[in-house]
């Protein structure tokens, strides 16, 4: 249910959802049945103020939910090689997030300008967790650690310096602070980092769309090692056909192939370094 309105310069919005999940994991083999179900309410609120000079600001609140995926939930093992194998977990938990939102935006006739300040608790936060064996092999499963507390900065702008053409794009800095300590005594983290896009949309000939979007990741701590920094460029064409009653879109993601997923896991026991593309 979501209720709003404007009195004068304020404005206001308030929510409340109610969910009901539902899961089973069963293995016929072991005949091991795993039940989840809970209930949950997730309330947000939203109240806004009209500053002179279209200007805004406004202050929210929201409480989200993100369930397992089912791959992290199959307790099935795959490996990459002999020595490294992967599973899911079928005890996972949901993760909960609350989250705290200052804002201002500034609009002009071609564009506006927006920051924001943040704050989001997560309990139950899903990581992939890497052990190592005696025999030397290494076993990766997800797991629900204890919280993570993001505070950070966020600016997102889009102008239009012509008709047929406009830009957008947003900055997100920030600290996250994991504690894993209901898993392992030394499974925690405490980073600095930031991550960044950019699109470009042109309109050529007045039906040819073209599209260019740059995604950045910076470099991380993890809670077992860090994470190295990744970058993609998207591509993409569309153009309507049948006088305007369909549309054709050709893309190509990863344009320069650089989309590498690099990590480094160290721990007391074993030291890792690993690259997926």
């Amino acid at each position: 249910a979501i209720y709003g309105n404007k009195v004068n310069k304020f404005s206001y919005q308030i929510g409340l959802r109610a969910e009901y999940s539902d899961v089973k994991t069963e293995l016929t083999q072991t005949n091991e049945i795993n039940p989840r179900n809970y209930f949950n309410l997730f309330p947000s609120g939203h109240l806004g103020y009209e500053l002179p000079n279209n200007n805004a600001v406004q202050v929210s609140y929201s409480r989200r939910i993100r369930r397992p995926r089912f791959r992290d939930l199959n307790p099935f093992f795959t490996f990459s090689d002999a020595r490294n194998f992967f599973s899911g977990n079928p005890d996972l938990d949901p993760e909960f997030s609350d989250s705290y939102e200052i804002s201002h935006i500034k609009y002009w006739d071609k564009g506006s300008l927006s920051s924001s300040i943040y704050y989001r608790h997560t309990t139950g936060v899903t990581q992939r967790i890497q052990t190592s064996a005696s025999d030397g092999t290494t076993n990766t499963k997800p797991q629900n650690l204890g919280t993570e507390d993001n505070y950070g900065f966020e600016f997102a702008f889009a102008f239009s310096p012509k008709d047929w053409w406009k830009f957008d794009g947003d900055l997100n800095l920030f600290r996250s602070v994991v504690d894993g300590t209901n898993i392992a005594p030394d499974l925690n983290s405490d980073t600095y980092t930031w991550s960044s896009s950019l699109s470009s949309k042109m309109t050529l000939w007045k039906s040819l769309d073209t599209q260019v979007r740059l995604n950045y990741r910076a470099p991380r701590i993890t809670t077992q090692g860090r994470r190295k920094s990744l970058y993609t460029i998207n591509l993409a064409f569309g153009k309507d056909v049948f006088k305007n009653k369909g549309t054709l879109t050709l893309s190509v993601r990863d344009l320069l192939n650089s989309r590498k997923r690099r990590s480094i896991t160290e721990t007391a026991t074993f030291y890792s370094e690993s690259e997926f593309q």
